[in-house]
């Protein structure tokens, strides 16, 4: 029962009983999976690490927080020992260290984590990546719950941008983007132009998927 592959199916078991909506049966494996990793395979194990992230997000989507938090953090201390700060699975969990301040109710730090990983990305891929992208508009939207409406403006125009000249008008990620910056619009008391703009939106994903759609 110790053997990896055995924790490791353990752990996938856990996330189709997620996917199912029976948490507490995908915790009870995803611990006994991260148990039996830090046992046999040590604690700073790469499949270890991956469960302690795993493990995390899940704990998060149930939220509870601050045990959400602790695994978080101790995946990420280890990533990046081990790979450092620029590997997609360290900037994931930054990520989702951000996504959990959020959650949470406090804007500055989840803006700060935000931040920290848009900075990577832009150095590693540049702006254009989808990566960069999708943090980029997460900072976004904390920057806008956090009251700082016109800069989360500012990037939602700059993302809206980017993928108009990247992946055309009429690409989802282009027409999303779009309705984003519509939301910023919105909540920084833009009615007018987020309406107008949502407006545009709605016909593109008209005009790219049908009415019915």
């Amino acid at each position: 029962d110790d053997h990896p592959a055995t924790l490791n199916a353990l752990l996938m078991q856990g996330t189709v009983l997620s996917l199912r909506g029976n948490y507490e049966a995908a915790l009870n494996c995803h611990r006994t999976a991260l148990e039996g990793l830090r046992e046999t395979q040590g604690p700073d194990h790469e499949e270890t690490l991956g469960a302690m992230a795993s493990t995390g997000r899940l704990l998060q989507t149930m939220e509870r927080f601050d045990e959400a938090m602790q695994h978080h953090q101790a995946a990420l201390v280890g990533q990046r020992d081990r790979f450092g700060d620029e590997d997609p699975k360290t900037l994931a969990t930054l990520n989702n260290i951000a996504a959990l301040y959020f959650q949470s109710g406090d804007y500055a730090e989840s803006i700060a984590r935000y931040s920290e990983a848009l900075d990577t990305l832009r150095s590693k891929f540049g702006d254009e990546h989808r990566d960069t992208l999708a943090t980029m508009s997460n900072l976004a939207r904390a920057l806008g719950s956090s009251g700082n409406g016109m800069a989360a403006i500012m990037l939602q125009q700059r993302i809206l941008w980017i993928r108009q000249r990247v992946q055309g008008p009429l690409h989802m990620d282009t027409l999303n983007s779009m309705s984003s910056l519509a939301d910023a619009l919105s909540q920084a008391g833009q009615r007018d132009r987020a309406h107008e703009l949502q407006s545009q939106a709605v016909a593109g994903f008209r005009a790219t998927l049908g009415n019915r759609h």
